[in-house]
């Protein structure tokens, strides 16, 4: 894998949009070229984007564009997005003379985004992958509502229930292979589907700023639940539209995608009690038919999700294997869809 040079795909990324004054152009300033911050379910990462990936991810016409829509505040990135990462040696060096683990002599960059196509769920494939990861709270957790808590010592956390593991992965994980156990996941975002029937109060925060109150926001997954939720937003006047949860006119309610980043509230200011109010980051609008498109997919998803918490690496820094190895990776031939395989199971809340 070493030896030459390598194309990678990241599924369901959350992209940290570059902050105001970031410089968003190589050193000559000739063309767009940064440092794009990211997260998924496996943990953080920051790689340089080109200038055709990142117009594309945006919809920008061009650079100048591009650079425009940010200095005035309007650049805006998918929710969730599909990144094609090149990788390739600084200078071709024999895999003999590269110490393992380490990127020093690699230059890693995207060449290639677009919005993550929602009807595209990882396939069994992946789970091969699940032992070669570390452990990190500094992830994107997808979830349900219902199963986000406030643990003691950090912002938020999901509570899973551990799945019943595929009989080609049960003896090969290194614990929880018992289902029907809690799984405490700490997380940095969670992100969710969720269905408002109620418009989004515009509140002033100061300083030009505003917040933005929901009430009575149920999650989109588990409709048949009596469990409602207060989502806060804050913003300012120029993107407080974006943060709205107002159903359409002749609609009952609004379908989204939102990213949580605190709880604010639990339901007896417990943290062992489900949460009432939640802190959202932002907000992806869906119509009808993108949420009905989305939510099987997301079932799958938080089943991905629980079995990245159980199954882990039997010994620390154990070395890859011929067949455990990201070289040996099922490929795919389309951004954002995951290498073909039978479908992973739904998660299911009980045994």
């Amino acid at each position: 894998m070493d030896d030459g040079e390598t194309i990678w795909q990241l599924n369901w990324v959350l992209i940290a949009e570059p902050s105001q004054g970031d410089t968003l152009t190589n050193n000559d300033g000739t063309r767009v070229w940064f440092p794009l911050a990211m997260r998924d379910f496996s943990g953080p990462l920051v790689l340089h984007i080109t200038e055709q990936a990142a117009t594309k991810l945006t919809n920008a016409v061009d650079a100048a564009e591009f650079l425009q829509m940010h200095s005035e505040n309007r650049l805006r990135f998918p929710l969730l997005s599909s990144l094609k990462v090149w990788r390739k040696p600084k200078k071709i060096l024999p895999a003999s003379a590269v110490q393992p683990g380490s990127d020093a002599e690699f230059d890693c960059f995207i060449v290639d985004a677009q919005e993550q196509d929602m009807g595209e769920a990882p396939s069994q494939t992946l789970l091969t992958l699940l032992p070669m990861l570390d452990s990190s709270v500094d992830i994107v957790l997808l979830t349900t509502l219902e199963m986000i808590r406030k643990p003691e010592h950090y912002a938020l956390a999901v509570e899973y229930v551990t799945q019943q593991l595929l009989q080609e992965f049960a003896l090969a994980a290194a614990s929880n292979t018992v289902a029907g156990v809690s799984l405490l996941r700490p997380c940095s975002k969670a992100v969710a589907l969720i269905s408002s029937t109620k418009r989004s109060q515009v509140l002033a925060a100061g300083a030009g700023g505003h917040k933005l109150v929901t009430d009575d926001v149920v999650d989109y997954l588990s409709p048949q639940t009596d469990a409602k939720f207060t989502l806060t937003s804050f913003c300012t006047l120029n993107t407080v539209t974006d943060f709205k949860l107002d159903p359409p006119r002749g609609a009952k309610s609004q379908a989204a995608l939102v990213t949580l980043t605190d709880v604010l509230s639990t339901g007896e200011d417990n943290a062992a009690q489900p949460v009432t109010s939640l802190l959202v980051d932002t907000v992806q609008l869906l119509t009808p038919d993108e949420a009905k498109t989305l939510g099987p997919v997301l079932a799958k998803m938080i089943y991905f999700a629980t079995l990245a918490g159980q199954i882990t690496r039997k010994r620390e820094l154990e070395s890859w294997t011929a067949q455990e190895n990201p070289a040996k990776a099922s490929t795919c031939r389309h951004l954002g869809r995951s290498p073909t395989g039978p479908a992973l199971p739904d998660y299911k809340p009980s045994p």
